[in-house]
């Protein structure tokens, strides 16, 4: 990792890459589908790789892609550590497990779906500085249209968009921190839907940082079309 300039960002963070999902609504494995015949979870990778902010790679997967992502990262040439570990059957589980294998001289984890191959290096960058300052921080977006919450009965209750954040990966949490509000957390994992969710749910506050729309998560066969067109039109590069 190359010496930070700035004398308060010399914390080292781990990029703990979630990369065991089914990806049951896309059809096939999300994270080996290639956006321009470059692999997602290479994608991903690259930009944490290039991160002065990043001093390792965790990635999570399931039993099964093991050897087929260490042999992607392998001919991608990353630069920095990566230790590929099995992942949980929630995703608690399998983010607790990719801090537990990162290195214990990391004061930070940058906890990231593999599956948003399209985050900038101005948002790691934005979200880690964050998480030194506070302790936690994520990156988040505004809402534009209307939002109405309905329940089984089908009754609605309107909602202040103002009040409502979409949120983003990485969230970048201090180490210690987030290991301590996990163990208090056991009793309702399954219930965790992302990593914050510890943090509040234990009173801990979370910073936000401003997310981006390009950041999208693929989660169907649009969203690689979509993806594909944000590249196109940015120019997006995979270096």
């Amino acid at each position: 990792m190359k010496p930070n300039t700035n004398p308060k960002q010399n914390e080292l963070c781990s990029a703990i890459i979630l990369a065991a999902g089914s990806s049951q609504r896309m059809g096939e494995d999300k994270i080996t589908i290639s956006l321009f015949n470059i692999p997602v979870i290479i994608r991903t990778l690259k930009v944490f790789d290039s991160s002065d902010y990043i001093s390792e790679h965790v990635v999570v997967c399931s039993k099964e892609n093991i050897e087929k992502i260490r042999s992607l990262i392998v001919a991608a040439d990353i630069k920095k550590p990566v230790t590929i570990i099995e992942g949980g059957n929630e995703r608690a589980v399998s983010s607790y497990l990719g801090v537990r294998a990162s290195s214990i001289k990391s004061d930070l984890v940058a906890i990231h779906d593999a599956a948003r191959p399209l985050v900038s290096a101005e948002i790691v960058k934005s979200t880690v500085s964050a998480a030194i300052k506070h302790g936690a921080a994520a990156p988040a977006l505004k809402i534009y249209d209307t939002a109405r919450l309905i329940d089984e009965s089908g009754a609605v209750q309107s909602i202040k968009r103002d009040a409502i954040r979409l949120y983003q990966t990485p969230q970048v949490f201090s180490r210690r921190l987030y290991l301590e509000n996990y163990e208090k957390s056991k009793s309702f994992l399954t219930e965790i839907t992302d990593d914050c969710e510890l943090f509040y749910r234990n009173m801990t506050p979370v910073f936000l940082t401003e997310g981006s729309f390009e950041n999208i998560k693929l989660t169907s066969p649009a969203d690689i079309l979509l993806a594909e067109l944000i590249i196109k039109r940015g120019n997006i590069k995979c270096e």
